[in-house]
């Protein structure tokens, strides 16, 4: 079999989480076997109940999901559009495209006839603050934009989940 590496971390509710999940390059040496069942027998240890696991993230970041982004754009078109808005692109932390889906080509409920090339797609972006975060969805919400097919469309902005 593989060998997978992983960080592990309790989210808010207690639960295990892991993230940064990857085949490992090499194999590790074993744990020696009186090793392993002691690590079976004990909790982990927390130092106070609430506290935080040392791979918790420290802050979450307001999110916006913005709809209807053209496929051509990046990071830097992204950023470009909020110095056109008025808008500090440095308080953009972080920002992910989203995968598109059988909706978003328009393939839900056809059987594989036609083939779909998406125009726009959807973004969620991490802000530095709440005021960033409902400043952004003020002035992105309803802003026309042009596709590379030349159809203009309105991006859609709401606050998403962190």
């Amino acid at each position: 079999g593989l060998e997978l590496t992983f960080e592990i971390w309790e989210n808010t509710q207690g639960k295990a989480q892991a993230r940064t999940v990857a085949i490992a390059p090499e194999p590790s040496c074993n744990v020696v076997e009186g090793q392993a069942r002691e690590m079976e027998k004990k909790p982990p240890a927390r130092e106070k109940p609430g506290s935080l696991h040392p791979n918790e993230p420290r802050v979450i970041y307001p999110s916006v999901y913005v709809s209807d982004v053209p496929v051509e754009w990046n990071e830097g078109g992204i950023k470009k559009l909020h110095r056109q808005l008025g808008l500090n692109p440095e308080t953009i932390m972080g920002l992910k495209f989203l995968p598109f889906t059988e909706v978003s080509l328009g393939l839900a409920g056809s059987k594989g006839e036609k083939q779909a090339t998406p125009v726009t797609g959807a973004v969620i972006l991490r802000y530095l603050n709440e005021e960033a975060a409902n400043a952004a969805v003020e002035r992105l919400k309803g802003h026309p934009i042009q596709t590379s097919t030349g159809v203009t469309k309105h991006l859609g902005a709401k606050h998403a989940t962190p």
